[in-house]
């Protein structure tokens, strides 16, 4: 049986060691990163601290995300955790990755919610879209009023998906007017979601014909035709706007949220023609107007690629090819980063 390529071979290993104690540093972060991923933490930190400490951004990434999982059962893990996101931080010198540190604090053991809210307030004060947006998401069930502001307020600092949370908040608050008004220059200009919400608010005001009709979305089921019998369910959608989404969610501590989007539009939940796909599976969803596929092998993507799509640079990973090719944006579990790959 051939071995699976995420997996090293004694050979492999063997070589991958003798490397990292020769001081290269590809094999020294490898090594170490697969260590921490099979739970040999201690050993793994040999091989890891010192390239997070000379600035090695991956290592202080894996450094960081693995003592913040073990930090949501064990407080022990926290005064690490916020070393390494701190240092991860500086390395890569993006303050939103502060605000992914608050998100996660809230979440540890210890409870941190006052220093987590603490501390992404005062990054509010640097003009930070994200901060908005986080702000906004903590005060929706407690200061609605205060919800909307901050996702106002995010959406002039460039957030591109700040407008759909701002029109549903605006809609669970009753204040349809206003959700109109944020919906319609979407709706006008073609996107599905804005045109349903449209829909919606327009309803609930008794109003009608005002609110164009949605385009209905395409499901195609296509199984066989790949190793491993694995089956591709292929959803017609557009992949910048729905990434968006998602990295939204997973920014405002929502990784369940953020899950429950990616079922509900690859299974289509509560439609006739829904068809999970069963065991293994590859789902693509296909933007038409831009040639641009994401690619989602498996059950469910893990806390760190979701976490991972908060921080990457959605516009450049999903722009279209120049020269009219097919764009595909996947997740580089090997890695841990999200890719695009031209075809």
């Amino acid at each position: 049986m051939a071995m699976p390529t995420s997996e090293l071979s004694p050979e492999e290993q063997h070589l991958l060691r003798a490397a990292a104690e020769r001081g290269d540093v590809f094999a020294r972060f490898r090594l170490g990163k697969g260590l921490l991923d099979r739970g040999n933490r201690e050993e793994a930190k040999r091989w890891l601290v010192p390239l997070a400490e000379a600035g090695h951004g991956e290592a202080v990434r894996a450094l960081a995300w693995s003592a913040s999982r073990l930090a949501r059962t064990d407080s022990a893990y926290e005064a690490e955790a916020e070393h390494w996101l701190r240092r991860e931080a500086r390395v890569s010198q993006d303050r939103d990755v502060l605000v992914a540190m608050a998100v996660e604090m809230r979440g540890w053991a210890s409870g941190r919610v006052a220093e987590a809210e603490q501390l992404v307030a005062g990054l509010a004060q640097e003009g930070s879209a994200r901060v908005a947006g986080q702000l906004a998401f903590w005060d929706e069930d407690r200061d609605p009023a205060a919800a909307v502001q901050w996702y106002r307020l995010a959406m002039e600092l460039g957030d591109k998906s700040a407008w759909s949370f701002l029109g549903e908040c605006l809609s669970a608050q009753g204040r349809y007017a206003e959700a109109e008004a944020v919906y319609r220059p979407y709706a006008d200009a073609g996107n599905s979601f804005a045109r349903r919400k449209l829909q919606e608010v327009v309803r609930a005001q008794g109003e009608s014909g005002t609110a164009p009709e949605p385009e209905q979305s395409e499901l195609e089921f296509r199984v066989g035709g790949l190793p491993d019998a694995v089956a591709t369910a292929v959803i017609t959608a557009a992949v910048l706007p729905f990434l968006q989404a998602v990295a939204t969610q997973a920014a405002g501590d929502a990784y369940a949220k953020s899950r429950a989007l990616i079922n509900r539009v690859l299974h289509r939940e509560g439609s006739d023609d829904a068809d999970p796909c069963q065991g293994p599976a590859l789902h693509l969803v296909h933007d038409p107007q831009t040639g641009t596929r994401l690619e989602l092998r498996g059950g469910e993507l893990s806390d760190e690629a979701l976490h991972m799509l908060t921080l990457a640079d959605l516009d450049a990973l999903s722009a279209p090819d120049r020269q009219g090719r097919t764009v595909t944006v996947y997740w580089d579990r090997e890695v841990g980063l999200w890719r695009r790959r031209v075809q």
